[in-house]
């Protein structure tokens, strides 16, 4: 039997609390490297922390957050299958630091068991990116681990685009897939988390912190071959670049003062000139006053610029 954690009546400082115990699925994408936005390192950093760190809400989590009802009542509303909240930490039978929050619980139908509803909002830009079929593995890796820590056999993932388009998208446990994922997350956990072995750091890592001045790394054979075949890619890109420009051109040379170029009423390419924008000339307000430009000056910290000065000889 699953065990589970009540969150009726727990704060969101509990919440969170619970959640350093083990893995959750909004984890899993991170330490499978799949969340752009955060990395394995930021994981392990969070979970070995004394305090607890909560990631900054933005919009897009924030109205994440609220639509999940919407979508949830657009699934039943569509397809006459009944959810329900679960209001649960969910906990692996075994292996205790598996954990999940259920967005929904969709009721048993035609003979099938209970199974996950998973509701997510997008952009129609990521959508397009998907494809036709295939959802992004980040998705299907937490609706797996969700099955996996509940028993359950079956999901589905319901999907709002831009507040005005909905899909839902069957998800089968895999459980060959589940088998390697499970050993990376358990590795993570006991390797990682509880070896108080921090993971490799990822290039986003990396580019947080500042470079040490003055130091140089003597590069070994590997890293010197990838230098060669960086420096060949950038050439052949930036031969790639100019013909591109040149035909560019060439187009725009024939719109001239036009807007826009057709054929047989299908809409070639556009070239409109951009509304006039206002800026504040620094450089003048430093001159003229001096007081008002310090006042409202603010100091970014330098960023790691990446510049290739080796070249494969002959």
């Amino acid at each position: 039997m699953t065990n589970s954690i009540s969150t009726l009546e727990m704060s969101r400082e509990e919440w969170l609390a619970t959640r350093k115990r083990g893995i959750g699925s909004s984890d899993v994408p991170s330490i499978l490297g799949l969340n752009p936005y955060k990395s394995p390192l930021d994981v392990y950093s969070e979970k070995i922390s004394a305090e607890i760190i909560e990631t900054p809400e933005n919009d897009a989590m924030h109205f994440g957050n609220v639509l999940e009802q919407v979508v949830a009542d657009e699934f039943t509303r569509r397809t006459q299958r009944k959810v329900i909240r679960d209001n649960k930490i969910r906990i692996h039978p075994v292996k205790q630091f598996m954990l999940c929050n259920l967005d929904r619980i969709i009721l048993p139908s035609d003979g099938e068991g209970r199974g996950v509803l998973e509701c997510k909002t997008a952009s129609s830009y990521a959508r397009k990116a998907w494809g036709d079929t295939q959802i992004p593995l980040s998705y299907f890796a937490q609706v797996q681990h969700q099955l996996n820590v509940t028993g359950m056999s079956w999901g589905i993932l319901a999907l709002l685009v831009d507040g005005r388009s909905f899909e839902s998208f069957d998800i089968a446990l895999d459980a060959e897939y589940l088998a390697m994922q499970d050993k990376i997350l358990t590795d993570f956990w006991y390797d990682n988390v509880l070896g108080k072995n921090p993971p490799p750091p990822t290039v986003a890592d990396l580019e947080m912190l500042q470079s040490a001045v003055g130091s140089v790394i003597e590069a070994d054979e590997s890293v010197l071959s990838d230098v060669d075949l960086l420096a060949e890619k950038r050439a052949a890109a930036k031969a790639l670049d100019t013909e591109v420009t040149e035909v560019e051109e060439r187009v725009k040379l024939y719109i001239g003062t036009h807007e826009a170029l057709s054929h047989g009423g299908r809409m070639l390419a556009s070239w409109k000139s951009s509304k006039p924008s206002v800026t504040i000339d620094v450089k003048r307000l430093r001159e003229e006053d001096p007081q008002i430009a310090e006042r409202y000056s603010v100091t970014k910290p330098g960023s790691r610029r990446f510049l290739l000065k080796t070249t494969k000889e002959g």
